[in-house]
């Protein structure tokens, strides 16, 4: 009887002989993008090196500032303006080794102003008094904001919050009329106006006409 010995090389059999490689680092893409408010996105996550398992589970930080599903569709939510947010992909293996991409929140498109309109539109004031004054900006979704301004210069000065613009007169006369101006923000063409009018004194009405 002839003794055979054979020789079977277990090297490439999966599972026996071969080392699984451990997960190293997860790739997401995109690694970086500009969304808006409410804006969603897709992302993908690669685990690396080749030949690893492919699951991973995502997340958002903050966790506020959106939804992500399992297959990484990411949405944000009203929480997340003007915020950076980071979407993290971790291999599910228990390696706890993940990969992230950015999200910069940026504000909403508005459509350019064509208006500006001041209320109230026309008044009158005496001399060392006070009058708050309010500016829409046109059309509906423009940028509020707005520069006040008194002309001529020397007839008051106006402070500014926000919409809200209160004159005092300090320079004007009676008899004088004084506009205030509010100029949208970064479009200097773009204005509202409001005329005041510094009535006579009463007893100077009185005199003209002889009472």
């Amino acid at each position: 009887m002839v003794a055979v010995t054979v020789a079977v090389a277990l090297t490439g059999c999966p599972g026996l002989g071969d080392t699984v490689p451990e997960p190293e680092n997860v790739e997401v893409t995109p690694p970086a993008v500009e969304l808006e408010v409410g804006g969603t996105e897709r992302f993908r996550a690669e685990v690396l090196p080749t030949g690893v398992p492919q699951g991973v589970a995502w997340t958002v930080e903050p966790s506020y500032a959106g939804i992500i599903t399992d297959d990484g569709l990411l949405t944000l939510t009203d929480a997340a303006a003007r915020a950076v947010v980071t979407v993290r992909a971790t291999a599910t293996d228990g390696s706890g080794v993940s990969g992230t991409a950015t999200v910069n929140v940026v504000a909403p498109s508005r459509p350019a102003p064509d208006g500006v309109v001041v209320t109230p539109s026309d008044t009158e004031m005496s001399v060392g008094g006070t009058q708050s004054f309010l500016a829409a900006v046109s059309p509906a979704g423009s940028f509020q904001a707005v520069e006040w301004s008194v002309e001529p210069p020397s007839a008051g000065v106006i402070s500014a919050f926000g919409v809200l613009g209160t004159l005092r007169l300090t320079g004007a006369v009676a008899g004088d009329t004084v506009i205030v101006r509010a100029t949208a923000e970064g479009h200097p063409t773009v204005s509202g106006t409001a005329k005041v009018t510094i009535p006579e004194p009463l007893e100077n009405n009185a005199l003209e006409y002889g009472f």
